[in-house]
């Protein structure tokens, strides 16, 4: 024989995903009975002994919280948040203690059946472009931000990025090396291990250099040997044409310096574009020369460059004599040259330091 302990405990649903007693009405508590009953002992039996029933209330880690004494019924609210269990006990005829160890968990705090929710990426308005839809990373490297919450009660467990866990608090960064194009993507979970959905962003990589074509000298010019350019006199401004094109990110900016060091800038769109550069003749270096040194960027932040033609300023007329050929015979009187036959030979010489002669 034995003496057996029982708890009554009522205003409780057991809830298999939370492994636990959920309680119904946490204003209204729980509803605990005490009882005892049965023998124990050889020849000298001990029952137990009306009016010393009690119940203990211990935390989910084995911790004593409270002692209500009394068979009951006891209305009981849990005194927190977490998950509590209980134990009987009763004081024999022999004066000795006995208990009953209920196994069941109660709690006031009902399943989190919620998941989190997952936002981002967000990265740096510096380090990215955007371009007709397309994320371009302008570096070789781009650092993307995660952040999460959870309204289901049982809290975040962290924010997962490409399946690994980057943090256990509500935000996570990652630094991406870029080499070519990829994805990042992230979820969270909460503490009763529900998993938000996956947040994913897409970005590209280019690392190709935008191209300059067809940089000529859109004017009236006269083109001598090798790269030199002649304007002609007495034209005022000389007119540098080019084109640039990029197919990945997108055309950005350029920037033309003279031969002077004069810097012309300007932005580009799209993923071609057509600059005329419109240079004074008054402005050519000492030297009469006029080229320009040519960058073009584009949104990823890759740059080309390529030299103008040399244009030369020449604003030196030719010189040129006029005599009679040596070959007439001539007589001078009084400073007038006469010439002995109806007709008359001339010999011209002419010259040009600058373009040179036609």
């Amino acid at each position: 024989m034995a003496i057996i302990i029982s708890l009554t405990i009522t205003g409780a649903t057991y809830s298999s995903s939370a492994s636990a007693y959920i309680v119904d009405d946490p204003s209204a508590g729980l509803t605990i009975s005490v009882s005892a009953s049965g023998q124990e002992g050889g020849s000298q039996q001990a029952g137990p002994r009306a009016g010393t029933e009690k119940f203990r209330v211990y935390s989910d880690s084995g911790n004593l919280v409270n002692t209500i004494s009394g068979a009951g019924p006891h209305t009981y609210h849990l005194p927190g948040s977490g998950k509590y269990r209980f134990e009987g006990q009763v004081q024999t005829t022999h004066d000795a203690w006995r208990s009953s160890y209920d196994g069941r968990k109660y709690t006031s705090t009902p399943p989190d059946n919620t998941p989190p929710t997952i936002s981002g990426p967000a990265y740096p308005a510096s380090e990215v472009n955007e371009v007709s839809g397309q994320t371009y990373v302008k570096g070789s490297t781009v650092t993307v931000t995660y952040t999460a919450s959870d309204s289901g009660g049982s809290g975040l467990a962290g924010i997962w990025i490409d399946g690994v866990q980057a943090s256990s608090s509500g935000s996570a960064s990652k630094t991406y090396t870029v080499t070519s194009d990829f994805t990042s993507s992230a979820y969270s979970r909460d503490g009763e291990g529900n998993q938000s959905g996956t947040v994913s962003k897409a970005f590209k990589y280019d690392n190709i250099a935008p191209t300059i074509s067809n940089f000529i000298v859109n004017s009236a010019t006269t083109p001598v040997s090798g790269q030199d350019i002649f304007v002609d006199y007495p034209n005022t401004t000389c007119d540098f044409e080019f084109t640039a094109t990029d197919n990945e990110s997108g055309l950005k900016s350029y920037k033309a310096t003279n031969a002077s060091g004069v810097d012309t800038t300007g932005s580009l769109s799209g993923a071609s574009q057509t600059i005329t550069l419109s240079h004074d003749l008054n402005e050519a270096n000492s030297s009469k020369e006029i080229k320009y040194e040519l960058e073009v960027e584009d949104k990823a932040g890759n740059i080309s460059t390529q030299s103008s033609p040399i244009v030369i300023v020449d604003d030196t007329p030719p010189t040129g004599t006029l005599a009679i050929d040596s070959s007439q015979t001539t007589n001078v009187v009084d400073g007038v040259t006469y010439i002995k036959t109806s007709d008359v030979k001339l010999s011209i010489t002419k010259s040009d330091s600058e373009s040179g002669l036609f």
